[in-house]
C-alpha cells in the first residue's frame, strides 16, 4: 500500500522505447529547499529479455524544464542493467534526488520529478508512451514544492501599499506602476511593466489566473497581459497560507495611442469563461470584481 504521506504513479502503463515500463512510482508530498534529499522509489518491468543497457535519469525540472537536480546511472546504481531484466519481475529501483539550485526569493516552484532512459547508440531519451502530457523525452512521476530559503520581503521592493482580498484565499499586498511610458522605447519592445506582490490567506482549490488591463477613457480595454500569479512558476492550487509571491506583468504597448489609461487588475477561474473572485478593497478603487491600480500616460 501507498503511504497516504507519498504520492504514487501506478497502474498506468508508461513505457520506454519498445521494452522498458514504469508500473509504479512513489515520492514524498512536501516542500523542500536547496540541499534537502528527496526520495524516489521507482518500479520497473519488461515483458522480454533486453539485449541493451540502457542508463536512466532521474531529474527534478522547473517548469521552463531547468534542471534543479539530476542523477544519471543505470537501473539499481548498476546493481541490475537492463540487459539482466528478467520477463515480467519487477525491479525497486531507489534514488535519493538532492535539490542542488537555490530557488529565487520571488516565489516558491513547483518542480516536476521526472525519469527516462537514453539510448547508449545515439545518447538520446528513449520516446515515453502513455505519460500524463505529451513530451516525449521523459515521464513526469511527481510534483514537488520548492520554496526559497528566505521568504521575500514585501518592504524591501519600495512597492504601493495594497489592501486587497480577492475571495477568502488571495491579497494583494503591494503593487508598482509606472507612472508613464514611451510605447517606442520602453524596455521590453514597447512594454509597460507593472509589479504585483501577492500573499495567500487560505490554500486556494484552484489555480487562478491574474490579469493587468489598459482601459481608454470610453471604458474599452486597450492592451492587457494574463497570466498565473506566479508566472507560471507555482499553481495557485499549490497555495499555502503566508506564501508570497512577487511577479511582473509586461503589457505590450505597441498598438496603443498615446493617451493616458487605467490601469484594473483582478484574477479569475477558468469555469465555463473566466469567473472572477469577489474583491474587498480596504484601499484602491473597485469594480466589477477588479481592482484600480492608478493611471498612466503613453507618450
Amino acid at each position: 500500500m501507498w503511504s497516504r504521506r507519498r504520492q504514487s504513479v501506478d497502474g498506468r502503463q508508461i513505457r520506454f522505447g519498445d521494452e522498458i515500463e514504469l508500473v509504479g512510482a512513489q515520492a514524498p508530498q512536501g516542500r523542500f529547499v536547496a540541499g534537502d534529499i528527496i526520495d524516489v522509489t521507482l518500479y520497473w518491468r519488461t515483458q522480454s529479455p533486453i539485449a541493451q543497457d540502457y542508463p536512466l535519469f532521474v531529474q527534478l525540472l522547473a517548469p521552463d524544464h531547468t534542471v534543479l537536480g539530476n542523477i544519471t546511472t543505470h537501473p539499481g546504481w548498476g546493481r541490475f542493467p537492463t540487459s539482466l531484466w528478467q520477463a515480467d519481475r519487477i525491479y525497486v529501483d531507489r534514488y535519493r534526488l538532492r535539490v542542488d539550485v537555490e530557488i529565487e526569493e520571488r516565489s516558491p516552484l513547483a518542480a516536476t520529478v521526472a525519469v527516462g532512459f537514453f539510448d547508449p547508440q545515439t545518447e538520446q531519451p528513449l520516446p515515453v508512451h502513455g505519460a500524463e502530457g505529451e513530451d516525449t523525452k521523459f515521464a513526469a512521476v511527481a510534483t514537488v514544492d520548492l520554496l526559497p530559503r528566505e521568504i521575500v520581503q514585501i518592504d524591501d521592493l519600495n512597492l504601493q501599499s495594497a489592501d486587497v482580498q480577492f475571495g477568502d484565499v488571495i491579497r494583494l499586498t503591494g503593487y508598482r506602476l509606472p507612472d508613464q511610458a514611451d510605447a517606442t522605447t520602453t524596455t521590453d519592445e514597447g512594454a509597460l511593466t507593472v509589479t504585483l506582490a501577492w500573499e495567500a490567506t487560505a490554500a486556494p482549490d484552484s489555480n487562478f489566473t491574474a490579469f493587468v488591463h489598459l482601459i481608454d477613457g470610453a471604458g474599452e480595454q486597450v492592451a492587457g497581459f494574463d497570466q498565473p500569479p506566479a508566472q507560471g512558476r507555482f499553481p495557485t492550487s499549490h497555495w499555502l497560507p503566508g506564501d508570497r509571491i512577487i511577479s511582473e506583468f509586461p503589457i505590450p504597448l505597441a498598438d496603443v495611442s498615446p493617451g493616458i489609461y487605467e490601469v484594473w487588475t483582478g484574477l479569475y477561474a477558468d469555469l465555463a469563461g473566466e469567473v472572477r473572485l469577489p474583491v474587498d478593497s480596504a484601499n484602491l478603487p473597485a469594480a466589477d470584481q477588479r481592482i484600480l491600480l492608478g493611471t498612466v500616460t503613453i507618450y
